[in-house]
């Protein structure tokens, strides 16, 4: 799914006059979802000593700023989770250091997304959420989630899971099943295909964070699209390429949030969707069909 981000950086370059192996060069690598041989690749790649590093996510910013303190090359974050809060910046307006980029407000987000399957499902009283414990941004997103749960009236289940093995237990203990399943931000979830199926197995509606879950067999996503964080990222990567500071270059927020439902699933859930909840999704995929703008 990250791909759409690299799709996105490499539209925006070109609007802005980069066009690839011809005034701008790329050297993509993929860790393909292993943390160890991610910290192996990046090391790697601050070798070779590129003009610059874009890190399309929170963990891969975090080792490249571990590693980049004695070699400081600039490095851009294509969208990551409180970047204040686990320690890639000092300030939002001056960031400090060889790190800038988007904050995705993945964390902000999180009670925001547990109020939308309220709305979606009005019969909604008791959710399982599912964090990552490596995550530094999952602590303040469970905050998030405890506050809109007690505002809603909702009881809400915290399991911290790496696995999905971890989840499934938690689902056959339980005597009542849960009206629900939010997924906070995760490297780990992202890159696990086996999540997939896991709430159409179970009849559980899930809750995303992009719309490219949609097709993954979730009910709802909301947040910034993986393509308009590159296309975003293109402009703060043009002002370094072009000699500033990335010390010096604000943090911006992602611009574009998308609320996405998948009829599809609902019908599959056999879910009783609210009509007026309908009128607030930026985009609807329908039953059976594609999805809807």
């Amino acid at each position: 799914m990250r791909l759409a981000k690299l799709e996105g950086l490499r539209e925006g370059l070109k609007k802005l006059g980069y066009i690839e192996n011809i005034n701008v060069e790329f050297a993509i690598v993929n860790a393909q979802g292993d943390r160890e041989k991610l910290r192996e690749t990046a090391q790697d790649l601050i070798d070779r000593q590129p003009s610059l590093i874009i890190a399309m996510g929170g963990v891969e910013a975090d080792i490249l700023k571990t590693l980049t303190v004695t070699q400081p090359i600039p490095v851009i974050f294509a969208g990551v989770a409180l970047p204040l809060e686990r320690g890639l910046i000092i300030d939002y307006q001056f960031p400090g250091g060889n790190l800038t980029g988007i904050d995705n407000l993945q964390s902000e987000l999180a009670g925001k997304r547990l109020e939308y399957l309220s709305l979606l499902l009005p019969s909604v009283k008791r959710v399982l959420v599912i964090y990552d414990p490596q995550v530094p941004s999952g602590h303040l997103s469970i905050t998030r989630v405890e506050k809109e749960a007690q505002k809603l009236g909702v009881e809400i289940s915290l399991v911290p899971a790496l696995r999905l093995e971890e989840i499934e237990e938690t689902l056959d203990k339980v005597e009542n099943r849960f009206d629900g399943i939010i997924l906070l931000p995760s490297y780990n979830w992202e890159t696990n295909p086996s999540i997939e199926t896991l709430g159409l197995n179970r009849k559980i509606p899930i809750v995303g964070l992009y719309e490219p879950e949609m097709a993954r067999g979730f009910l709802l996503s909301y947040g910034p699209s993986y393509y308009n964080q590159g296309l975003q990222t293109a402009t703060m990567v043009a002002k370094v390429l072009r000699g500033q500071d990335p010390g010096k270059i604000p943090i911006e927020t992602a611009y574009s949030l998308d609320f996405v439902i998948n009829l599809d699933v609902a019908e599959k859930l056999n879910l009783d969707i609210n009509p007026q909840a309908l009128g607030l999704a930026d985009r609807v995929i329908p039953k059976g069909g594609e999805l809807h703008r």
